[in-house]
């Protein structure tokens, strides 16, 4: 029986050759490894935007100690828009913030992908309460040498729920500063930003003062006061809400002194609540109350900078109205009373809060309502409020 041809007869030699030369070629950029880029610094703050804020002049400082362009700025994506702001000429990569441990297998295959080709000579991390997630970013990024804080009161908390702990060789022990952190020139800083300044000293090898950690914007802010009152009621829990009651108050305190139209900001998933808001304010007696439409972050900023008077809880609004120093008046609980505030640039921020036994219960509240802010005194509120609009015009 006479055999059939093969369907595909082999390729001549020839043939053969050149396409092993055409595949050698096309894979060759797969199998080329790319050369690491290599920086100074990283300089780590991966966390939610009201902390980043509270850190935008200790990164400055890093950043000119290292060099602006030689560091590496490793940021979460609430941050992103303010840092390209900020710190333009600074190289940023973008990490998520708070990565639980559902999701650190996905996300830490994505971001060792992308820190696989950077070296960092030198690791400055400015987050101060570290999941795992934040000690493997250390470990990933690989710094000859690591600066991190630590505090004793933290470090015990979270040995006890961290099944990791990067073992950093330049840790730097927190000293708790007096409670009153006051400064020569009256302002006054909380213990993150005494934590900042225990870091950078350390790092940079000289003292700094309270007074250079203040957090300040060199890109947003400075135009005119046109943009009326803006408000912002809503915490990140209903906990930490303006108490209506008292937001009523203060907005009447405010009419004795400002006609300027009052705005409630907030973002996209806290806009229905908002228009309700606004509704029941102007329903009450309260004329030109109006809900702004969702802006991005930069746009934002831009707008407490143009404020006449902020009106706010502890939220990121309270941290940039203080950082461009804006008249406001800010609410604050006593969840994390002392940590990430109080503070001021000047006499025109001024915080509220009832003195509670209960302070520092990580807003865990044992009671009915948080009377740390729904037991602040109605003639305390309209006082500040009569303080800071006073202040206002003076400058």
């Amino acid at each position: 029986m006479k055999a059939l041809p093969a369907k595909f007869p082999p390729s001549p030699a020839p043939v053969r050759w050149w396409r092993g030369w055409i595949a050698r070629r096309l894979a060759r950029p797969l199998r080329r490894v790319p050369r690491a880029r290599r920086f100074r610094a990283a300089i780590v703050k991966v966390d939610r935007l009201g902390d980043f804020v509270l850190a935008l002049s200790a990164i400055r400082r890093a950043l000119a100690h290292f060099g602006e362009e030689e560091c590496l700025l490793v940021i979460s994506p609430q941050a992103a828009a303010l840092a390209a702001r900020e710190f333009s000429r600074t190289p940023r990569l973008v990490l998520p913030a708070a990565v639980g441990h559902k999701r650190l297998l996905w996300e830490g295959w994505k971001a060792r992908r992308l820190l696989r080709d950077l070296a960092c000579d030198e690791v400055v991390c400015f987050r101060h309460q570290r999941w795992d997630w934040d000690e493997l970013l250390l470990l990933w990024l690989g710094g000859g040498r690591c600066h991190v804080l630590d505090e004793a009161e933290n470090r015990d908390f979270f040995a006890a729920r961290n099944t990791y702990a990067f073992p950093a060789r330049e840790r730097v022990d927190f000293v708790p500063a007096p409670s009153s952190l006051e400064t020569a020139a009256g302002t006054q800083g909380c213990r993150e930003l005494e934590m900042h300044r225990q870091l950078l000293t350390a790092v940079t090898g000289r003292r700094l003062t309270l007074e250079e950690v203040l957090p300040r914007f060199e890109y947003i802010g400075g135009g005119p006061a046109e943009g009326g009152i803006l408000v912002s009621p809503l915490g990140s829990h209903a906990l930490r809400d303006f108490p209506e009651a008292l937001l009523v108050v203060a907005l009447h305190a405010v009419r004795r002194h400002l006609a300027a139209p009052i705005r409630l900001h907030g973002d996209t998933s806290q806009r229905p609540r908002l228009l309700q808001l606004a509704g029941r304010l102007r329903a009450g007696g309260l004329d030109r109350v109006e809900c702004a439409a969702p802006t991005g972050v930069v746009e934002f900023a831009e707008a407490v900078g143009k404020a006449e008077l902020v009106l706010t809880v502890e939220t990121s609004t309270a941290h940039i109205a203080a950082a461009l120093d804006r008249p406001a008046v800010v609410l604050i609980g006593g969840g994390h009373f002392g940590q990430f505030g109080p503070w001021r640039r000047s006499a025109r921020q001024c915080w509220l809060t009832h003195p509670m036994d209960c302070f520092g219960c990580n807003w865990h509240c044992i009671h009915p309502a948080p009377y740390c802010l729904t037991r602040i005194a109605p003639d305390a509120l309209r006082a500040a409020v009569a303080q800071v609009c006073r202040e206002g015009v003076a400058r």
